[in-house]
């Protein structure tokens, strides 16, 4: 069995060849910049978020829709990776 360990997203990101970004949508750009545009640098971007806004309640709005994407929005924001977006 492989021994696993936990650690912040900083410190898992500078270690990383592969990112997987499963957070909320509204939160994946924060996210992804508390691990760092340098360590995530040449790093390819997964992206599995639904993006979803609920902060004006139920039901929840698409933060993109039709003309752009949260793939685009994460590229745009760490263009030294490489996002690729489900």
């Amino acid at each position: 069995m492989v021994g696993r360990a936990l650690a912040a997203f900083a410190l898992a990101g500078a270690h990383a060849e592969l990112a997987v970004n499963a957070t909320a949508g509204a939160d994946s750009l924060s996210a992804l910049e508390a691990v760092g545009a340098a360590n995530l640098a040449r790093t390819v971007i997964v992206d599995l978020a639904i993006p979803l806004d609920s902060s004006a309640g139920m039901p929840p709005r698409l933060l993109v829709a039709n003309t752009d994407s949260l793939g685009e929005w994460i590229q745009r924001a760490f263009p030294t990776t490489r996002a690729v977006a489900s």
